[in-house]
């Protein structure tokens, strides 16, 4: 059966149509029901097509909607992380897939370490918020819901793990594109290290790693530009780094912060001026 509008005149009538075969076998079709004049149909025949659904075992146009209200959630970010991600790709940073490739790690640190990467560019927070970040955010070729806290703290490890190979691999990346020399570095040496004389139990300064070795990891810098904030100075530690020599023919030079308090003579401290140092002031 099916529906059929026929017209009589300025009428249009709507009517049940069936098909059938005659007993010679030719197609022929009959009018079962005339549901009436089109531009008079209203609300009453919505009773009788629940009753036709409900025989057929489906749900009532009466009760469509009722069971999955429309839910309204906040849009996501899309535009900040997806350039990110482009610009991840191409400097080439899923090259530390194949550093992690191989390691007793099953998550994808690669895609971990580029979510905290770009949660640090884009809105700065711990580790716990970055999962509530990620909420906010339309993050491209990852499954946000899968991220976990514990992974994020459990990739950090892998970072420390793996450091030498990490720093290979984006140095060799970052290196070309940034001076192919690698003249000039600017090192944040603020939390360097810590020192005491005596060790005690569960000492909070056996954790962290120190940040030497950096000339010989990478020989090829030429001048090493020493950065730290105002925590550091004093002029013990700036006749310190006065002391200190990278080579032969190569000196240490510095950047101390140095806190607005300090007394001004002639318009700069003393300290002031020995906070720019090229480890040759006396």
């Amino acid at each position: 059966m099916f529906i059929k509008v026929t017209t009589s005149g300025p009428r249009r009538y709507v009517q049940i149509v069936e098909s059938y075969r005659d007993e010679a076998g030719r197609v022929k079709k009959r009018t079962v029901a005339t549901l009436g004049r089109a531009d008079q149909i209203s609300g009453e025949l919505d009773s009788v097509i629940d009753g036709l659904l409900k025989v057929t075992g489906r749900k009532p146009l009466s009760a469509a909607g009722t069971d999955s209200p429309a839910v309204f959630e906040s849009a996501r970010a899309l535009g900040n992380v997806w350039a990110l991600t482009e610009l991840w790709k191409e400097l080439g940073f899923l090259e530390l897939r194949r550093v992690f490739g191989h390691t007793r790690h099953t998550t994808d640190v690669e895609a971990l370490i580029r979510i905290m990467v770009l949660n640090r560019l884009c809105d700065p927070d711990s580790k716990l918020g970055v999962l509530r970040w990620l909420k906010t955010v339309a993050l491209p070729d990852i499954d946000v819901p899968g991220v976990t806290h514990q992974q994020l703290l459990r990739t950090m490890e892998a970072l420390i793990d793996h450091q030498d190979a990490v720093d290979a691999a984006l140095s060799g990346l970052l290196r070309p594109m940034v001076d192919q020399d690698l003249s000039v570095v600017f090192y944040n040496m603020t939390t360097i290290r810590a020192e005491a004389l005596t060790t005690q139990p569960d000492d909070v300064r056996k954790f962290g790693m120190a940040k030497e070795g950096l000339m010989a990891r990478f020989p090829h810098i030429r001048r090493l530009v020493l950065v730290a904030d105002r925590g550091l100075l004093s002029l013990d530690n700036l006749k310190a780094l006065q002391a200190i020599k990278l080579s032969k023919d190569q000196v240490l030079e510095f950047i101390l912060a140095v806190p607005r308090s300090v007394q001004r003579i002639h318009g700069r401290s003393r300290l002031e001026q020995l906070a720019i140092g090229d480890g040759t002031r006396p």
